[in-house]
């Protein structure tokens, strides 16, 4: 007997696209101030940070590096360095 199993895709949210270098900077320190009250719970708990990872990727600052030719943001060393 065979089985069959449903394919079932996984939707999630588009990032946000970031604007500025500022926006940029901002984002990354809410969402630092968010993780820090979440950080001893997760480590005691020895759980690995799923939730925070998603949340990176949807703020878009997983996209400041790529260049403006391609459409990204392109942010400078400086900024990165913050």
């Amino acid at each position: 007997m065979e089985t069959i199993l449903q394919y079932q895709p996984i939707v999630k949210q588009t990032a946000d696209r970031l604007r500025s270098d500022f926006e940029a900077i901002e984002t990354a320190r809410a969402l630092a101030t968010d993780f820090a009250t979440r950080a001893s719970d997760r480590d005691a708990n020895r759980t690995l940070p799923y939730d925070e990872l998603d949340e990176i990727a949807r703020s878009g600052l997983l996209a400041i590096t790529v260049p403006a030719e391609y459409g990204g943001l392109d942010v400078s060393n400086a900024v990165l360095g913050k």
